[in-house]
């Protein structure tokens, strides 16, 4: 505190001896000195990104409401563009951050770069200013900032194998592996991933579900299902050697994400 007195009385003499245009060169000027990006929330229709923005200010004085100017481009096309007052004051001989929140929802994300349609992530690109108003000047600080995000998929499943077992005319027994894939780059815990099974037109009731906790980045695990199929008109078609039809897979529940739950529409 004591420093910060001392530094505020030096530079207010320095402005009464030698007026503000020197006390500019002897102290510097406002500047950005980092963006850094996190993600806050994301889903799968889109994902939330906070953009904070450092700004230092040299001065014995706070600087009140700055004004942001931004663009984000994805894979080089302008995708959103503004400007906004914050009121975040920067505090004297500090560093105050402006926090920018952007919700990149998914579909505008496809309609502006079609190509993204079925990616994994894609690229982006930050670039605006801050304006600040101090010492009776006025100071447009360049923001730059490129990264990725990621778009998050549901988990795919495939090569279904079907086994029946213990086949009556009250009931039989199914059983289903199935692969699944991730198709993030990032984990996935799927623990609280539910299932409904249908085989054809026919539902699988009483389903028991086995799976691996969690699935890394672009990898590969395996779920398997138990159920059973009460329909009469199944079963005697199972009697007679008849298949039920093309196993149909419909998970529910919430999958988890480095960023939290997620719930999964059907």
């Amino acid at each position: 505190m004591r420093e910060r007195v001392v530094v505020a009385g030096v530079v207010l003499m320095a402005v009464l001896l030698t007026g503000c245009g020197h006390v500019l060169e002897i102290v510097g000027k406002p500047e950005v000195t980092a963006v850094r990006p996190r993600i806050t929330g994301i889903d799968l229709g889109g994902i939330g990104i906070a953009f904070d923005v450092d700004v230092r200010n040299p001065y014995p004085l706070a600087i009140r409401s700055p004004r942001l100017r931004y663009g984000l481009e994805i894979e080089g096309a302008e995708l959103l563009s503004s400007s906004e007052d914050s009121v975040v004051r920067l505090p004297a001989n500090g560093i105050g951050t402006i926090t920018l929140p952007v919700r990149l929802g998914y579909a505008k994300v496809w309609s502006t770069v079609r190509k993204l349609a079925d990616a994994k992530q894609a690229a982006y690109k930050l670039h605006g200013s801050v304006s600040v108003n101090a010492m009776g000047r006025e100071y447009e600080l360049p923001v730059s900032h490129a990264g990725t995000f990621p778009i998050l998929r549901p988990p795919k499943f495939s090569n279904f194998r079907v086994a029946m077992s213990n086949v009556s005319l009250r009931s039989a027994r199914v059983t289903v592996h199935a692969d699944v894939v991730n198709p993030n780059v990032f984990a996935l815990g799927i623990k609280d991933v539910g299932y409904e099974l249908a085989l054809g037109s026919v539902s699988v009731g009483n389903l028991v579900a086995s799976t691996v906790d969690r699935i890394e980045a672009d990898a590969r695990g395996r779920v398997t299902l138990t159920g059973e199929v009460s329909a009469t008109s199944a079963l005697l078609r199972l009697i007679r050697g008849t298949k039920l039809g093309a196993p149909k897979l419909a998970p529910s529940g919430t999958i988890e994400t480095p960023y939290g739950p997620v719930k999964l529409e059907k």
